[in-house]
């Protein structure tokens, strides 16, 4: 059950890391970008790549199915 809470605190630090990044970003007309992740903005168009996000929501995801596979005993 520490895991569970360990997991629970890392998800609500993620929470509030993004929620900061976000505030920031709309505050200073910056693009909510997190390290990895490509953003390029060239006259007038934007192309933005979330590389680094997927990763760490992926392996996040993984973590958590892990985790429920392994206490129903599957």
């Amino acid at each position: 059950m520490a895991i569970f809470r360990f997991f629970q605190a890392l998800l609500l630090l993620y929470i509030i890391g993004f929620a900061f990044m976000f505030y920031f970003s709309q505050k200073f007309q910056l693009p909510v970008t997190m390290p990895g992740d490509i953003y390029i903005s060239k006259a007038g168009k934007r192309i933005y790549i979330p590389i680094g996000s997927a990763f760490i929501i992926s392996l996040f995801l993984y973590v958590i199915l892990l985790f429920v596979k392994k206490s129903l005993g599957i």
